[in-house]
């Protein structure tokens, strides 16, 4: 996985099992080190999750304007 770029939608749907996965480990066996983990890698992809968000949203305004320059052309 860690080939994968981190916004990968595969990387990120695998890193959400981690962190369900560790989190569970976490309570069920009260295991610090894995509950410490799921907590850095669910910050992590949601940093990355937020940045592919704010970019879209960015991007919004210019998709808008191309569609509306389209439809006017026709």
């Amino acid at each position: 996985m860690s080939r994968l770029d981190e916004r990968a939608p595969l990387r990120l749907a695998y890193e959400i099992v981690l962190v369900t996965m560790d989190r569970a480990a976490g309570r069920m066996l009260d295991d610090q080190a894995a509950a410490t983990r799921s907590h850095a890698l669910r910050q992590r992809t949601t940093t990355v999750r937020i940045t592919i968000a704010l970019g879209h949203h960015r991007a919004q305004p210019r998709r808008d304007a191309e569609g509306a320059a389209r439809m006017a052309r026709m």
